[in-house]
Protein backbone atom coordinates (compact mmCIF):
# COMPACT_ATOMS: atom_id res chain seq x y z
CA UNK A 1 0.00 0.00 0.00
CA UNK A 2 0.95 3.74 -0.83
CA UNK A 3 0.24 6.49 1.78
CA UNK A 4 0.14 9.96 0.89
CA UNK A 5 -0.46 12.68 3.38
CA UNK A 6 -1.36 16.20 2.64
CA UNK A 7 -1.50 18.59 5.80
CA UNK A 8 -3.83 21.95 5.24
CA UNK A 9 -4.04 23.95 8.31
CA UNK A 10 -6.12 21.56 10.90
CA UNK A 11 -7.09 18.97 8.21
CA UNK A 12 -5.19 16.08 7.36
CA UNK A 13 -5.79 14.20 4.69
CA UNK A 14 -4.54 10.52 4.39
CA UNK A 15 -4.72 9.03 0.60
CA UNK A 16 -4.42 5.10 0.66
CA UNK A 17 -3.65 3.42 -2.26
CA UNK A 18 -3.75 -0.51 -3.19
CA UNK A 19 -4.23 -2.81 -0.86
CA UNK A 20 -5.11 -2.10 3.06
CA UNK A 21 -4.91 -5.79 4.60
CA UNK A 22 -3.53 -7.62 7.53
CA UNK A 23 0.09 -7.06 6.48
CA UNK A 24 -0.49 -3.36 6.15
CA UNK A 25 -1.60 -2.93 9.94
CA UNK A 26 1.03 -2.17 12.22
CA UNK A 27 2.74 0.40 9.65
CA UNK A 28 -0.43 2.14 8.92
CA UNK A 29 -1.40 2.32 12.69
CA UNK A 30 2.03 3.85 13.54
CA UNK A 31 1.40 6.45 11.19
CA UNK A 32 -2.17 7.51 12.02
CA UNK A 33 -0.96 7.16 15.72
CA UNK A 34 1.74 10.21 14.94
CA UNK A 35 -0.87 11.84 13.06
CA UNK A 36 -2.89 11.74 16.04
CA UNK A 37 -0.43 12.75 18.07
CA UNK A 38 -0.34 16.50 16.12
CA UNK A 39 -3.60 16.71 17.28
CA UNK A 40 -5.55 18.36 13.82
CA UNK A 41 -9.22 19.07 13.92
CA UNK A 42 -9.72 16.40 11.04
CA UNK A 43 -8.41 13.17 10.08
CA UNK A 44 -9.81 12.26 6.70
CA UNK A 45 -9.28 9.18 4.68
CA UNK A 46 -9.36 9.72 0.45
CA UNK A 47 -10.05 6.05 -0.83
CA UNK A 48 -10.49 7.08 -4.17
CA UNK A 49 -7.35 5.05 -4.70
CA UNK A 50 -7.72 2.27 -2.36
CA UNK A 51 -8.35 -0.63 -4.24
CA UNK A 52 -8.83 -3.41 -1.46
CA UNK A 53 -9.67 -3.75 2.32
CA UNK A 54 -9.70 -6.97 4.34
CA UNK A 55 -11.31 -7.42 7.61
CA UNK A 56 -8.26 -6.80 10.09
CA UNK A 57 -8.48 -3.20 7.48
CA UNK A 58 -11.85 -2.84 8.72
CA UNK A 59 -11.44 -3.52 12.29
CA UNK A 60 -8.65 -0.96 12.07
CA UNK A 61 -10.75 2.04 10.65
CA UNK A 62 -13.14 1.26 14.01
CA UNK A 63 -10.61 1.71 16.05
CA UNK A 64 -8.82 4.49 14.49
CA UNK A 65 -12.00 6.50 14.66
CA UNK A 66 -12.32 5.31 18.21
CA UNK A 67 -8.79 6.83 19.01
CA UNK A 68 -10.02 9.99 17.24
CA UNK A 69 -12.70 10.72 18.92
CA UNK A 70 -11.10 10.12 22.15
CA UNK A 71 -8.88 13.35 21.21
CA UNK A 72 -11.90 14.80 19.62
CA UNK A 73 -10.76 14.68 16.24
CA UNK A 74 -13.14 14.08 13.69
CA UNK A 75 -12.44 10.67 11.63
CA UNK A 76 -13.89 10.37 8.11
CA UNK A 77 -13.52 8.51 4.76
CA UNK A 78 -14.49 10.24 1.64
CA UNK A 79 -14.15 10.17 -1.96
CA UNK A 80 -14.86 6.04 -1.90
CA UNK A 81 -14.46 3.86 -5.24
CA UNK A 82 -17.40 1.62 -5.96
CA UNK A 83 -15.56 -1.28 -4.98
CA UNK A 84 -14.69 0.34 -1.36
CA UNK A 85 -18.35 1.58 -0.98
CA UNK A 86 -19.89 -1.97 -1.78
CA UNK A 87 -17.59 -3.34 1.14
CA UNK A 88 -18.02 -0.51 3.84
CA UNK A 89 -22.19 -1.89 2.81
CA UNK A 90 -21.64 -5.16 3.40
CA UNK A 91 -19.37 -5.15 6.76
CA UNK A 92 -22.37 -1.91 8.04
CA UNK A 93 -19.29 0.14 8.01
CA UNK A 94 -20.50 2.68 6.99
CA UNK A 95 -23.13 3.27 9.45
CA UNK A 96 -20.57 3.90 12.00
CA UNK A 97 -18.13 5.67 10.04
CA UNK A 98 -18.89 9.40 8.48
CA UNK A 99 -18.40 8.85 4.86
CA UNK A 100 -18.33 11.82 2.50
CA UNK A 101 -18.00 12.34 -1.75
CA UNK A 102 -15.04 14.27 -2.32
CA UNK A 103 -17.02 17.60 -3.15
CA UNK A 104 -18.70 17.30 0.22
CA UNK A 105 -15.70 16.63 2.16
CA UNK A 106 -13.91 19.80 -0.19
CA UNK A 107 -17.46 22.28 0.58
CA UNK A 108 -17.10 21.58 4.09
CA UNK A 109 -13.84 21.58 4.94
CA UNK A 110 -12.08 23.74 2.56
CA UNK A 111 -14.53 26.69 2.11
CA UNK A 112 -14.25 26.44 6.06
CA UNK A 113 -10.34 26.95 5.80
CA UNK A 114 -10.35 29.46 3.11
CA UNK A 115 -13.01 31.71 5.21
CA UNK A 116 -10.46 31.45 8.02
CA UNK A 117 -7.62 32.74 6.15
CA UNK A 118 -9.84 35.73 5.12
CA UNK A 119 -10.18 37.05 8.76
Amino acid sequence: MKIDIDRNENVVKIKLIGKYDIEELLFFSTLFTDEISKKPTVIALDLAELSYIDSSGIGSLIRYMNMASRENINFLCYNLNKNIENVFKISKLDQFLPILSNEAFQKKYFSLSSQHKHN
